[in-house]
């Protein structure tokens, strides 16, 4: 006896669990061991960004399937999309800015501007960019094609985005604050936005 063969609500169960189970881990929610002696401060937040990273390179692949799939599975990847981007990377915005970055302007200092404004302004072009996906998805038929390429166009600034911080936030973090202080004063809270 041969084994069905998956159908494409299968497949979306499937990715949807994989996509969910990256997440969680990269949001820390996956129980965290001891970070080992001499880690800088910030590794922690440093192994979330890889782990976010991995969760971007799954929905690559989801959206690499877009165009192939009937109507009724190019609404639901769409759909899936969209409430990942919403529920989840602007509450990951979010959280940065209402704690994250305030954190980095306090440790430089404050001048004409705070350090962190091109970072928030990066932070817009995502949120506006997640609008024109929904309204990609919206149109009537939904524009598939255009809604992958604008999607694509968003995983690259990502990419960028979590690069920045990493090469010039986060040794900043590192050199002025101590392991327990930025646990304290950073990654807790940023933990409990996104719980």
């Amino acid at each position: 006896m041969n084994p069905e063969p998956p159908t494409p609500g299968r497949w979306m169960t499937g990715g949807i669990a994989l996509l969910a189970l990256g997440f969680f881990i990269a949001i820390g929610f996956w129980p965290a061991t001891r970070p080992p002696p001499g880690e800088p401060p910030t590794a922690g937040f440093l192994r979330h960004h890889n782990e976010l990273k991995g969760v971007l390179q799954d929905w690559t692949e989801m959206l690499d399937a877009l165009p192939a799939a009937g109507p009724r599975r190019q609404g639901e990847i769409m759909e899936f999309s969209l409430g990942f981007l919403r529920q989840h990377l602007l509450s990951h915005e979010a959280s940065e800015e209402r704690v994250l970055y305030p954190a980095v302007d306090r440790l430089v200092g404050t001048g004409p501007r705070p350090f962190t404004t091109p970072l928030r302004l990066e932070h817009r072009i995502i949120e506006r960019w997640v609008h024109l996906l929904d309204e990609r998805a919206a149109s009537s038929p939904p524009d598939a094609a255009g809604f992958v390429r604008q999607a694509y166009e968003l995983v690259g600034l990502l990419r960028a985005h979590f690069e920045v911080e990493e090469t010039l936030l986060l040794p900043i973090l590192d050199r002025k604050m101590s392991r327990d202080q930025f646990r304290r004063e950073v990654w807790q809270k940023m933990l409990s936005d996104l719980e």
